[in-house]
Order: C-alpha cells, then structure tokens, then sequence
C-alpha cells in the first residue's frame, strides 16, 4: 500500500459508501482536510456540513514545513520519534497534555514500520500537486453546505491566508479563532472549540446550518 493523499481518500470514501452513511457533518484536520473533501467534492449528496481546522484544499508550494517533513531529515524525525515528542512537548501551547492523553498519541507509533506513513504522507502533499488541484476545482460541488473554520491565530495556515480563502470558497461559513492557539487548536482549546461546534450547529431558532459569516474569537486558557 502506498501512503499517499490520494488513497487515503479513496479509503475514506469506501468507508462511507460501505456503511451508506448520509447526513453526514464531516470534521477534518491538517492533512486530513485534502484526504476528506477530495470525496465529498465526488460525493456532496452524503454530506450535511463540514468543519475545518488547520487545513487547506489546494496545492501547497514554497512551504519550508512540508518540504523538510519530506525530506531525509523530516524521515529522521520521523523515524526518531522526533516528531511525536515535539508535537506532544512543545505543540501544544494552552494546556499540558496528561500522561494518559500523551499515550493516546504515542502508543500508536511505538514500532518503527508504523512511524514510515507519517513522513510518507507528509511527502505525498508536495509530490500530489495535480490531486489537490482537482480538489480545488471540485469544492464548487461543496459551496451549498454550511462550514465552520476553527483554527488558532497563530497557526501558519491562517497567517497565510487559508482561512480568508476558505471563507472565499464558502459563502455559508463561520470563523472561529482561538486566541495564541497554533496548529492543534481542537487539542489545544477542546472546550471553546466543542462549544463553538454546538452553537454554529444548532442555533438559538434551530435552523441548522444557518450562515452568519462571522468571526468570532474564544480566548484559550490553561
């Protein structure tokens, strides 16, 4: 199996069809984000609403990140468990994570061959350039659904402008933005984000999906 945007997506979309899922509001995160909406632009019937956090739907150049995730030294990292221990050390600025959610995250890539698709994927997003820009040309299929974007106003993705594009591409979404949140806003300030889920998704005169085209800021605490 090749780790790669491309399946990944295909995966996910078999999931759905096979438990015939509909109605769905589908939540997706950094790379998540490409390998989720790629089948809800071939399949829009299915889905409800989306929410998006730290992510992005095109094609991605010039980004020192990526290109050093892809590179020997992010496989180094990788392989290391580098990336891990810094993401649970250092990436996530507003709260501690307790031992037992710092296990949630690591046990999983505990062994070495389980460690390789990370750096894989990372490398897929600079090597998948024609994939994302037919992604970027199906979200027309998606522009009726209501959105929610949830990210940190300190994460990369909104100092570069994704969330203004986003909100470009989605006449019927809202911003939520995490105050000194990073990348991990979901992780980072789980409260404000669940609540902000809750309001955007059932509004005070229960009509769901209502489009306010607002942004508004939750502060993070510790």
């Amino acid at each position: 199996f090749e780790y790669n945007l491309k399946n990944e997506s295909s995966i996910f979309g078999q999931f759905v069809r096979a438990l015939n899922l509909s109605d769905v509001t589908m939540m997706v995160h950094s790379i998540g984000g490409p390998v989720g909406l790629k089948f809800a632009t071939m399949d829009p019937k299915r889905f409800s609403g989306l929410v998006l956090s730290g992510t992005f739907a095109w094609p991605l150049k010039g980004v020192r990140f990526l290109s050093l995730m892809g590179s020997p030294i992010g496989a180094f990292m990788v392989d290391t468990n580098l990336f891990i221990r810094f993401f649970l050390n250092k990436g996530i600025s507003l709260r501690h994570l307790s031992e037992e959610e710092k296990l949630a995250y690591s046990t999983p890539f505990s062994k070495l061959s389980n460690r390789h698709p990370i750096h894989l994927l990372f490398r897929s997003i600079i090597k998948s350039g024609d994939h994302l820009s037919e992604l970027e040309q199906g979200l027309k299929n998606l522009r009726h659904l209501p959105v929610l974007l949830v990210n940190g106003d300190m994460d990369n993705g909104v100092k570069a402008g994704f969330n203004s594009r986003f909100q470009k591409l989605f006449p019927r979404s809202s911003s939520i933005l995490i105050q000194r949140g990073a990348h991990f806003a979901v992780e980072e300030a789980p409260d404000q984000v669940s609540d902000a889920i809750r309001s955007w998704w059932m509004p005070p005169d229960n009509e769901i999906g209502l489009s306010h085209n607002n942004i508004a800021t939750c502060k993070g605490g510790k």
